[in-house]
C-alpha cells in the first residue's frame, strides 16, 4: 500500500479540456469505503461503523467486530497479493510458506533479493502463482481466517499482479516465472485464484487492479482502488518549522495537492480503466493527509525568535478536494491520515449523497470544473474565485456543505465563493466545495 507507482502514473495521463464525456453507464458513487491500518478507539469505532465496507490490515476483536458491524458493514482484511514476509519465528501460514518455500515461492534463497522485507529486518517470499499445491493450501488458509474471524473479503495488496513486478523491475521474479513457466500467464493464474476465493462467497478489492493488461485482474474483483490522486503525505523537501501547541518546534509539511485539470482527467479516465474487464466495478480514490496546522493566536518566544501557535486539527480543505474530485469521477472516495491512519481525517461529509449525475463534467472556466447531480453538486478550481450559478427547477436554497452554512441565494441565482485557509507554509492549495440542493 502507499506504492510509489501511484504517483508515476501521474505524469502519463492526458490533461481533459472542456467536458469530459460519459463512454458508459457508470456504477454508483455512493459506496462508502474506509481503511484504518491501527488500533481503533471507541470514536474511530463508532466513526467507521457508518461505511459500507471497512479494510483493517489485522482482525479485529469480536467486541469491536459486532460495533463495526452495526451498520451493517462488511469488513475485509489486508493481504498482500504476491507475497508475505517471513520474520524468523513465523508459525502456522508463514512457517508452512517458508518450509515449502523452494517449490511454493519464485525467490526462495535466503541470500536473494528482498525489495520490501530487509526493511523490516525479514525476508519477503513471493508466491509461485502457477503451483497448484501452493494456491490450494493458500485458498484454505485464507478463507478459514477471514470466516473464523467474522470478516466478509479480502483487500489485496499490489492488485495489479504481474505488472507491479514490471514497473517495480523485479527482473528476479519474471525471469523466474518464465524459466519455470513458460507456456504460463502469471495473470491467468492470480484470476483462478480469485476465481476459487470467490467461490466461497468471499468480498474481493484490490489496489491497483486496473493496472493490470486490460483490467483483467477485477474479472473476479468487487472494488478496486487507487491511491494518491489527488492528495497525499509526500514532503519532499518541504518541510518547515512551526510551534505547536503541546508539541513545541516540529517540522511539518503541507498535504500535497493535484492541480485541478489532472484531477479532472484523473478523475474521468482511471474509472473507465477499472470497468475495462467489469464494466459495474467501483474504483475508490484514496488519498491521504495530514493535520491542518491551524493559528491559535497566540504566540511564543524562543532564543530571541518568535513563533505563532499552532494546533493541529483535520485537513477538511484536502478532505473537501478529494471528496468534489471523486464526485466528479462518479466514484467512491476516501482520504486517509498518513500511515493509513483515522488521524485528522474523520468528517460528515462521507456521508453525504448526491444522488446520480445529471450531467457530464463541465469545465466552468480555466481552472475550475463541476459536475452536477441530482441533489446537488461538487465544484474543484485552483485557485480563490467567486461564482455565480443558477438553482435547477423548483430548488430554492443551496447549502454549503463545507462552511456548513447556506449560500447566499437572489432569485434563482447562487453566489458561491471558494476560498483556500492559508497553510503554516503561507502557501494556499486548490479548493472542492459540495452543495446540497434544498427546496
Amino acid at each position: 500500500m502507499r506504492s510509489l507507482i501511484a504517483l508515476a502514473i501521474l505524469g502519463c495521463i492526458l490533461t481533459c479540456t472542456g467536458s469530459c464525456r460519459l463512454m458508459r453507464s457508470e456504477p454508483p458513487s455512493n459506496i462508502r469505503i474506509a481503511f484504518s491500518y491501527h488500533d481503533l478507539s471507541e470514536k474511530d469505532i463508532d466513526f467507521l461503523s457508518r461505511f459500507d465496507v471497512i479494510i483493517t490490515h489485522n482482525f479485529v476483536d469480536g467486541k469491536t467486530l459486532k460495533k463495526l458491524k452495526s451498520g451493517n458493514a462488511k469488513l475485509l482484511s489486508y493481504e498482500w497479493l504476491p507475497a508475505m514476509y517471513f520474520c524468523g519465528d513465523a508459525q502456522g501460514w508463514g512457517k508452512m510458506v517458508y518450509q515449502n518455500r523452494i517449490f511454493w515461492t519464485l525467490d526462495p534463497d535466503d541470500s536473494g533479493p528482498n525489495p520490501m522485507g530487509e526493511k523490516f529486518g525479514c525476508i519477503d517470499l513471493f508466491y509461485d502463482m502457477a503451483n497448484e499445491e501452493l494456491l490450494n493450501a493458500r485458498i484454505d488458509h485464507l478463507v478459514n481466517a477471514i470466516q473464523s474471524h467474522g470478516y466478509d473479503g479480502i483487500f489485496f495488496d499490489w492488485g495489479s499482479g504481474w505488472d507491479a513486478f514490471i514497473e517495480y523491475k523485479y527482473d528476479f521474479l519474471t525471469d523466474e516465472f518464465r524459466k519455470r513457466h513458460p507456456d504460463l500467464d502469471y495473470n491467468d493464474k492470480v484470476r483462478a485464484f480469485m476465481k476459487k476465493i470467490k467461490e466461497h462467497d468471499l468480498l474481493i478489492m484490490l489496489n491497483g487492479g486496473f493496472r493490470s493488461r486490460g483490467a483483467g485482474l477485477n474479472m473476479h474483483a468487487d472494488y478496486d482502488t487507487v491511491e494518491s490522486m489527488f492528495t497525499t503525505t509526500d514532503c519532499g523537501n518541504n518541510y518547515h518549522e512551526i510551534y505547536i501547541e503541546s508539541e513545541g518546534l516540529q517540522k511539518v509539511c503541507d498535504t500535497w495537492f493535484n492541480n485541478a485539470e489532472r484531477a479532472v482527467s484523473l478523475s474521468k479516465q482511471l474509472p473507465d480503466r477499472a470497468r475495462a474487464a467489469k464494466a459495474d466495478i467501483p474504483l475508490l480514490f484514496l488519498n491521504y493527509a495530514f493535520p491542518f496546522y491551524e493559528f491559535t493566536g497566540g504566540v511564543v518566544e524562543i532564543d530571541s525568535k518568535k513563533y505563532a501557535v499552532h494546533k493541529r486539527t483535520e485537513d477538511r480543505q484536502a478532505i473537501f478536494y478529494t471528496m468534489a474530485c471523486s464526485y466528479i469521477g462518479n466514484s467512491p472516495g476516501f482520504t486517509n491520515g498518513d500511515d493509513v491512519s483515522l488521524e485528522y481525517v474523520k468528517d460528515n461529509i462521507y456521508f453525504e449523497s448526491l444522488g446520480p449525475p445529471q450531467t457530464d463534467i463541465k469545465k466552468l472556466r480555466d481552472g475550475v470544473y463541476a459536475r452536477f447531480f441530482s441533489r446537488g453538486f461538487a465544484i474543484i478550481s485552483n485557485e480563490d474565485i467567486a461564482l455565480e450559478l443558477a438553482l435547477p427547477g423548483d430548488k430554492k436554497r443551496l447549502y454549503d456543505l463545507y462552511n456548513q452554512r447556506y449560500v447566499e441565494v437572489m432569485g434563482k441565482v447562487a453566489h458561491i465563493e471558494l476560498k483556500s485557509q492559508v497553510y503554516a507554509s503561507g502557501l494556499k492549495h486548490p479548493i472542492g466545495r459540495i452543495y446540497r440542493y434544498e427546496h
